[in-house]
């Protein structure tokens, strides 16, 4: 379980029950602009990755 905070700031009476998959690298496109540690901006899913190993990314 982890807390709806997690990813709903305004959602804070319960928890919500963690599915754990199996990693994949996918591309993303974000833009750079923050707000404290948050991305400021969506990012936006570009395409899987299947010939990147999810553990070579840092």
């Amino acid at each position: 379980m982890i807390r709806s905070t997690a990813y709903d700031r305004f959602n804070t009476k319960k928890d919500t029950p963690l599915t754990l998959i199996e990693p994949i690298t996918v591309e993303v496109s974000a833009d750079v602009a923050l707000a404290g540690q948050s991305l400021r901006h969506p990012a936006r899913y570009v395409r899987t990755r299947p010939e990147s190993d999810p553990s070579s990314i840092r």
